[in-house]
């Protein structure tokens, strides 16, 4: 990371863009760190919810419970 500062230095536009140079490079670590968590997280739940794939919505949200005519469905053909 590289900035660039005129001489003569004014010491509070110094310190700031220390300062902002400083918070940048942790947001940048943090994003990186944040990423591969997500990343894992993703890969761990990847296909997840496959048996829901056919299922009706109505099987999938009833708030009862099931009866066999709602484990007894057939996926429709195209």
């Amino acid at each position: 990371m590289r900035d660039f500062i005129k001489k003569p230095f004014v010491p509070k536009v110094l310190t700031l863009r220390v300062r902002h140079t400083i918070d940048l490079d942790y947001l940048q670590k943090n994003l990186k760190e944040e990423v591969e968590k997500k990343t894992k997280e993703n890969e761990r739940l990847f296909l997840h919810d496959v048996g829901k794939i056919g299922v009706p919505d109505a099987v999938i949200n009833k708030p009862a419970k099931l009866i066999d005519e709602d484990t007894e469905y057939k996926m429709k053909e195209e």
